[in-house]
């Protein structure tokens, strides 16, 4: 997924720029679900897929994900100059069987030519069953919003 955040900016202003519409977000000021709380930034918040999937390599989700954001790549750095943070965040569900997790080169010379920094978030999966990683997901995607 891509993270857009900042104190100052809004979510708004981000679409606005970009031309894409976000997955989720939120303003300062929004209250934060079940919580009581509100959001003391805003965030703008892309995925490449609507559900966690099974089998797809991390360079394929990845790739996805770039295609829909690279014909914006100038305004992105034009936000990150605005002072809003990126970030570029991967779940990755692994277990002792499965093989390595693999970036090739073409993703990862895609990712360098766009600002933030790339995150892999790795959690033991288990095999055959993915309720635990979708739960997660969610929740990931629910505090988003």
């Amino acid at each position: 997924m891509l993270r857009l955040v900042s104190k100052t900016g809004s979510a708004a202003h981000v679409t606005e720029v970009l031309g894409i519409e976000p997955t989720s977000a939120s303003e300062v000021g929004d209250p934060i679900r079940r919580t009581g709380r509100t959001f003391d930034s805003s965030r703008w918040i892309l995925h490449g897929a609507s559900d966690i999937e099974e089998g797809v390599e991390l360079a394929d989700s990845l790739s996805r994900l770039l295609d829909r954001v690279e014909v914006a790549g100038v305004g992105l750095w034009q936000l990150e100059g605005e002072g809003y943070w990126v970030n570029w965040l991967c779940l990755v569900g692994s277990h002792a069987l499965e093989h390595s997790v693999e970036l090739d080169r073409d993703s990862l010379r895609r990712l360098l030519v766009l600002p933030g920094d790339l995150w892999l978030d790795i959690y033991e999966a288990v095999p055959d069953d993915v309720t635990a990683a979708r739960d997660r997901w969610n929740r990931r995607r629910s505090a988003g919003s």
